[in-house]
């Protein structure tokens, strides 16, 4: 029985109390309108005395009793979907600046990984996925011929999510309000407008959106204004970035000279050298600290807004926000503002809302440079010169013999006008209308546009040291300036009807609906060359291109889907839930691709034999088959291309030049399939949902099954044919999925007089990926992988039954003791001490065999704590550092501590483990991929560290404020565990520190 209803009978305007309301006077065959925030609003026509309505509870409500899909809703209890939702607040506990990384604690299935190169850079994202890897890598799915790339844009838009999926296949769909945005879109969203996050795993979660669902959706929302005469909100905070450096390792002065004299460096004319570092080392102390030369303690504010008020017929909001993320490398940083707009309304039993918002970034990239051209760089070398104190362009010359080599300093670099800048500016307007028709009936509908424009500038000036090599002959072609201007427009509209009736022990829940959607994107890029002076950093002042012309890019497409799901319940007890998608999409040609999805459920505790368990809440059994589509492949596949001979021209002969500029010839470049299918993945799932003790423990557990079939690959033509210098594509390859996750929260105590409360999570995923078809193209791409790729480093190789994320190495039986070489195990069981890439093996797997998080988190009185962490289990990895570092190291830099330690000296010792000391180990006895470099890395990282306080409110009272609450969060606080290896080798891994405070006025 539902209190505050606003009912409207005529010009009687009344509220129910305990469910009911009465009117006086005659109301028989009037017609009722009812109204309560949270529900949708119902029509009903008074046909007797006494009438009984039922009120559906709205998509956005937040105690977890309705689950939004982003199509429609459902009663939790009655859904047989595999779902996650987790609100604002919770994420932002977790972590307040990154929402991908707090998504994580809370979704064992949500892979997010840093690729060890990037690190903690703020201006590259993290790859995702969900339950697995379901396709393969970009790199392994474009043409390899010549004219293979033709048709991809130059550089998309960062807001372009077909462009973005396309080079990250495996990211799911991410839904903003209704709308898909790309993974860096909500990634610079402010995270304080985070009302909730849903996220949709399964086929009956995930079938109605057809040919998007494949991947899983990602559902965001926004807060919507409060109703009340005029609300404030206000977030500050103060954010700190600091580098990581505890995997670095490297040499001081002393010792960097001591390992060079051992490795012979210093015989011949290198004689001389040795006495003038000596005395830097020794006598002077020089001992340059590297790894601090382009590092800082990164500063940032983030600030937020937000006005809002309304009643129960208007509400409105008005919101900015800025962030000033700064990275730990000077000048990297990442400044995001937004702006928005919401107004909604209803009239009688029509709804509407309009929400508007800008979002305007401009993101730096350091000067200095990548962080690997500092770890590297001698101890006994000094960044100023000795005679101005200014940081010196050139560190040292080295002659031996006619040749003279000059080592740079990468730090000079950051003292001319280096740029490396990204700013884009996005628009986007979201209109939803509904219609009550009567308690039964409701029409939604949607339309909405979202439009970004991207522009990027790099620019090296002349005397940048990336061309101290050039020749006299060349002088006037150094300087480079790089320009890429995109844009990316989305329009999409969409309409639904949604039913629900109910009739004795019978409910059925009903939606069928259309989208529409189309996305334009463009693209435009040079590169200039020829610049003179190194403060005119505008492009105007270059001499040519530095390839042979501009680069342009056009991409239009067009995608309607039509879908309906039918939810059918028997007493509350037992569910039959279908769905269904019938799409159209245009780089598939004219063809219908249908999606469906069958899931039950049973609500055990809701049976007789179990009335008496009072301690049970929920006993829920749900399981799920359907098949979900993919969209992430190139879009024009299904049509043929060609491009001009635009340096040549046709004219006929005796015509003059009058024709000149006619005779364009042109060229194939890829031939259209019209047979293309959109990839399917088909998915089984098997749930258990339980909640105990007056909701006080919470336990999920699904077991999945999952096979993507009819991957979109290039094919192979045979040189016969003539037809290999322009791409073809068919489907081709599948890839399986099979796993099961776990979550468990529980309320350990919980006392509401001095509100001390301790909770604690635990949750986890175990997933195994394996190939289970693949095409001529990946044979192709495995043989490249071990004849044309560099062999110092694991690659990638795609093999029936196989993970495509296992790591390929040649068995190594170890350093043998008499000579110092390493020995080789060979396929068909005899030794050697030859590497051969066709002796390659499966040396581990780079992902883990279980993953997941724990934490607690506490409050009393006015405090508040929490503690979480990230963990996994059976994942290997490849120690590049004793590759790159110790025994192919060039000693002329740098090197990992230990490559003077543990080293092969001379027969019959035992106490080493990597090969004999040289100058340059990569030109002498070079060490290819093998399993001697193949480490666990297993580990647990605190992910976060939160510390909480509550102003009394009768304090905040004082100061005219509803609330006051100050926090501080610190995120990548320590790793115990995993590979002894250099992390973060372009830019070092970060730790951060956020204090922040929150007021609502």
């Amino acid at each position: 029985m539902l209190d505050s209803v606003k009912v409207v009978i005529g010009g009687q305007i009344k509220f129910t109390y305990g469910g009911i309301i009465a009117f006086e006077g005659g109301v028989k065959d009037s017609v009722a309108v009812l109204s309560k925030p949270g529900y949708y609003g119902v029509v009903k026509k008074i046909s007797s005395g006494t009438s009984t309505v039922f009120m559906q509870k709205g998509m956005d409500t937040s105690d977890g009793s309705i689950v939004n899909t982003g199509m429609y809703s459902r009663p939790s209890e009655l859904f047989a979907g595999a779902t996650v939702a987790i609100s604002g607040d919770e994420l932002r506990a977790v972590n307040s600046n990154s929402l991908i990384d707090a998504l994580k604690y809370y979704v064992p299935s949500f892979g997010v990984s840093r690729n060890n190169n990037i690190g903690g850079d703020p201006n590259t994202l993290s790859n995702v996925s969900l339950r697995g890897t379901n396709t393969f890598p970009y790199a392994a799915t474009i043409a390899s011929n010549q004219t293979g790339n033709f048709g991809v844009e130059v550089g998309p838009s960062s807001g372009d999510y077909m462009a973005s999926n396309i080079m990250s296949p495996g990211t799911p769909v991410i839904l903003l309000d209704g709308s898909q945005v790309s993974l860096q879109t909500i990634s610079d969203l402010d995270i304080t407008r985070i009302h909730s996050v849903t996220v949709l795993k399964d086929a009956s979660a995930t079938a109605s959106y057809g040919m998007r669902g494949g991947n899983g959706i990602i559902i965001v929302k926004t807060l919507k204004p409060q109703r009340g005469l005029l609300n404030v909100g206000l977030t500050s905070e103060l954010q700190i970035a600091t580098a990581d450096l505890s995997s670095y390792n490297i040499l001081d002065a002393k010792e960097k000279l001591d390992i060079e004299n051992k490795a012979g460096l210093y015989t011949g004319d290198l004689g001389a050298y040795y006495a003038k570092r000596y005395d830097q080392a020794y006598n002077k102390g020089t001992n340059t600290a590297w790894l601090q030369i382009p590092l800082r303690k990164g500063i940032g504010m983030r600030h937020s807004l937000q006005l809002s008020g309304g009643n129960d017929d208007m509400v409105y909001s008005i919101s900015a926000a800025y962030n000033d993320k700064e990275g730990s490398m000077k000048g990297s940083s990442r400044k995001s503002t937004e702006l928005g707009a919401y107004f909604g309304g209803h009239f009688k039993s029509f709804t509407f809302n309009n929400r508007f918002s800008y979002l305007g970034t401009a993101a730096s990239n350091s000067a200095y440079g990548p962080f690997n051209n500092y770890t590297k760089q001698n101890p006994y070398w000094s960044i100023y010169d000795s005679a101005t104190g200014k940081i010196q362009k050139v560190l040292e010359e080295v002659t031996v013999g006619d040749v003279t080599t000059s080592y740079m300093n990468p730090a000079f670099n950051a003292t001319m006008a280096t740029t490396d800048a990204l700013d884009y500016s996005r628009i986007s307007n979201m209109t939803n209308m509904n219609f009550v028709i009567n308690e039964k009936l409701q029409l939604n509908g949607m339309i909405g546009i979202n439009k970004q424009a991207d522009e990027l500038n790099y620019f090296l000036p002349p005397n940048h040291t990336a061309f101290a090599n050039v020749t006299v002959d060349n002088l006037f072609t150094r300087g480079l300036y790089r320009y890429t201007s995109n844009s990316f427009m989305n329009v999409e509209g969409g309409l639904q009807l949604q039913y629900h009736q109910k009739f004795g022990q019978h409910e059925i829940y009903g939606t069928a609906g259309q989208n529409l959607i189309q996305t334009a994107s463009e693209s435009a890029g040079f590169v200039v060359q020829g610049f003179n002076v190194d403060r005119l950093a505008d492009v105007a002042f270059g001499t040519s291109y530095s390839a042979s012309k501009p680069e342009t890019g056009k991409i239009v497409t067009r995608y309607a889907s039509t879908f309906a799901n039918l939810v059918y319940s028997y007493n509350g007890r037992y569910q039959l839930d279908l769905s269904g998608a019938n799409d159209f999409y245009s780089a598939i040609g004219q063809h219908a691709m249908l999606f469906w999805a069958t899931g039950l459920s049973w609500n055990v505790n809701k049976e007789h034999f179990l009335e008496q368990a009072k301690w049970i809440n929920q006993l829920k059994i749900r399981g799920s088959v359907g098949v979900s589509g993919n969209q992430n492949f190139l879009s024009y596949l299904n049509r043929t291309t060609y491009n001009y001979f635009t340096g040549i021209q046709y004219i006929p002969t005796g015509n003059g030049t009058g024709l000149i500029g006619r005779g364009l010839g042109a060229y194939l470049t890829g031939y259209a399939n019209d047979n293309l299918q959109s990839p399917e993945t088909f998915k089984q799932n098997l749930g258990l949902d339980v909640s105990l003790f007056n909701n006080r423990l919470a336990l999920s557990f699904d077991i999945y099954k999952q096979k993507t079939t009819k991957l979109i690959l290039p094919d192979i033509a045979l040189p016969s044919t003539g037809l290999v210098t322009y791409a073809y594509y068919q489907n081709y390859g599948s890839i399986e999925n099979r796993g099961a996750e776990f979550s468990a929260s529980g309320s350990i105590y919980k006392a509401t007089h001095n509100n001390l409360n301790w909770n604690l999570r635990l949750n986890g995923l175990w997933n195994k990926d394996k190939v289970a078809e693949i095409a001529p193209s990946l044979l192709v791409y495995n043989n490249n992988s071990n004849v044309v790729a560099d062999q110092t480093k694991p690659q990638s190789q795609y093999q029936v039954g196989y993970s495509p994320s296992a790591i390929w190495a040649v068995q190594s039986l170890g350093i043998d003791a008499q000579t110092g070489q390493e020995m080789f195990l060979k396929k068909d069981g005899s030794t050697t001490t030859i590497w051969d890439a066709n002796d390659k093996i499966l040396a581990g797997d780079l992902m883990p065999s279980l993953s997941g998080s724990f934490g607690t988190d506490a409050s009393f009185k006015q405090f508040s704590a929490g503690i979480y962490f990230s963990y996994q289990l059976g994942a290997k990895v490849y120690n590049q550092t004793l590759v790159d570092r110790i025994e192919n190291a060039d000693i002329t830099y740098n090197v990992d501590q230990r490559a003077s330690t543990q080293r092969w000296t001379q027969p019959n010792t035992t106490d080493f483990l990597y090969k004999k000391l040289s100058v340059n180990g990569l030109a002498t006895a070079p060490t290819f991929a093998t399993t001697r470099m193949v480490q666990k890395d297993d580990k647990i990282q605190c992910a976060s560290i939160m510390l909480g306080y509550s102003l009394p409110k009768m304090w905040a009272s004082k100061i005219r404020t509803k609330n006051i609450g100050l926090r501080c969060i610190i995120n990548n606080a320590f790793e115990v565990g995993g590979a002894e290896m250099e992390r973060g080798i372009y830019y070092p891994f970060q730790r951060n520190y956020t204090f922040s405070l929150n007021a609502n006025f």
